[in-house]
């Protein structure tokens, strides 16, 4: 996508999550991740389809094939509307194309107009939860150094060093350094004895909500309990402040308790719940 459409798709769902809750629409970083997500396997003219009333963007439906994952977003007073119904159609079809016997879609628990469409729809509620953590950035944020051993290194180093993160390969690096929209200074990825890559996140910034979102992270089981994660974390926040940012999001499953503990020290806190909601065809 050129910047101009990525622009329009950044200003709907900010528009969307002002109305709705902060949490009830794809962030920005959760578009640019997903598209780049060598796992997803992601084909623009296939997967990312756009609604427009004239010239308004009034929603879209985001696919990834592998997971028979339609994300459906439009605007919280047409879902009553004729749009929403072909974007429901849209999703299933391509669901049965690919001989999908059923679709899952999400819903926080703050988006009820949402969740009483799918209801309407036959969608059924899920167990699986994740947990939606926001940080307000308000003060500075002091950098902390890393252990003995680690050190920081930029996403167009990584092919240096061995690599235990499952995705941070080489070829997934490569395509996130092609796309414009990736600012390889929020990457907080951490190296040990200037050899190995153990730990790291990905932090994307909004410039039109001020804000970031944190997908993915990950320290390899070796090198957990040092404290690594979180000061990896600690560095994106400080460059977010400096660019503007306000507030800064995650998610995780609520079953995730090491996680959930991270982010409560980093000052994150629960602000919604995000659940599964799935459709038999």
């Amino acid at each position: 996508m050129n910047k101009k459409e990525i622009l329009q798709l950044q200003n709907f769902l900010n528009d969307m999550r002002n109305q709705v809750s902060q949490g009830a629409y794809f962030h920005y970083g959760d578009l640019i991740w997903r598209m780049n997500n060598l796992e997803n396997d992601f084909n623009e003219s296939q997967d990312l389809k756009i609604w427009k009333d004239s010239d308004t963007l009034i929603g879209f439906v985001f696919i990834l094939p592998k997971e028979n994952n339609p994300e459906i977003f439009i605007r919280p007073e047409l879902y009553s509307s004729v749009y929403a119904d072909e974007m429901m159609d849209y999703s299933i079809k391509n669901s049965r194309a690919d001989n999908g016997s059923f679709i899952e879609t999400s819903c926080l628990k703050s988006d009820c107009v949402k969740e009483k469409y799918l209801a309407t729809k036959g969608f059924k509620k899920q167990d699986d939860v994740m947990v939606f953590m926001e940080h307000q950035i308000m003060d500075n944020i002091d950098e902390i150094p890393l252990p003995v051993n680690y050190s920081y290194i930029q996403s167009d180093e990584c092919d240096k060093y061995q690599n235990s993160l499952s995705w941070l390969t080489n070829e997934q690096v490569n395509k996130l350094l092609q796309d414009p929209n990736f600012e390889n200074c929020l990457s907080s990825i951490i190296c040990y004895k200037n050899q190995e890559i153990v730990s790291g996140s990905l932090c994307w910034y909004d410039s039109v909500g001020k804000c970031g979102v944190f997908e993915p992270v990950e320290t390899d089981s070796n090198h957990q309990q040092k404290g690594l994660a979180y000061l990896g974390i600690k560095r994106s926040l400080s460059i977010l402040k400096g660019k503007g940012a306000k507030r800064a999001y995650v998610k995780t499953g609520i079953d995730n308790y090491s996680a959930i503990s991270l982010y409560k020290k980093l000052e994150f806190s629960i602000v919604d719940e995000d659940y599964g909601w799935s459709l038999e065809l």
